[in-house]
């Protein structure tokens, strides 16, 4: 079924981690339950090197969720992974419709959140197979030409991105076999 969150989630990773490791969901904990749903968050307890010295200092992984839910005070699972999320340490929870309600960006000031961040996780809802406009035009605009992809766009290099969203239905619903035909990972 297209549209809205509900129960289900699935994250898919773009490029693994260089300095982390995907954790068994035996090692991850339940922050968030609804409705008797519980929703899992995985954190990567690795640590990356300085990029200032091979041999540098080790510090923590810094992560930015960049939350995209027009509805997100009616949403269950969207608002408990935010809300469990904003109480770890080393994660920052960036609220695109509250930080860009009429939908102008500030480019250099997400790109800059961008940059001073190591894993970067795109959060919201599958609608209509898709992601929410906003983050949509997110993309387009952030992640522009010369900067973050093309000939000199190397502003990412090095960076890991995730995207972690919700979906409506369950998992045997984005099966060749199920409801919608086709995997979440197909139809993205």
């Amino acid at each position: 079924r297209p549209g809205g969150s509900r129960h289900s989630a699935e994250t898919s990773s773009a490029q693994a981690p260089q300095h982390g490791r995907v954790l068994p969901r035996a090692n991850a904990r339940a922050v968030a339950q609804s409705d008797g749903q519980r929703y899992w968050l995985q954190v990567c307890p690795d640590t990356r090197r300085d990029r200032s010295s091979a041999r540098g200092p080790v510090s923590p992984l810094r992560i930015l969720i960049v939350l995209a839910h027009p509805a997100y005070q009616r949403s269950r699972a969207n608002r408990e992974l935010a809300e469990a999320a904003r109480r770890l340490d080393g994660v920052r929870v960036h609220d695109l419709y509250e930080a860009c309600p009429d939908f102008c960006i500030d480019v250099p000031r997400e790109q800059q959140l961008l940059l001073v961040h190591d894993l970067v996780v795109f959060q919201y809802p599958f609608y209509w197979y898709s992601s929410p406009a906003l983050l949509k035009e997110w993309q387009d605009l952030v992640l522009e030409h010369g900067w973050a992809y093309g000939h000199a766009g190397t502003a990412l290099a090095g960076k890991a991105l995730l995207a972690a969203m919700t979906a409506a239905g369950g998992r045997q619903d984005y099966t060749p076999a199920g409801h919608n035909g086709f995997t979440i990972r197909q139809l993205l």
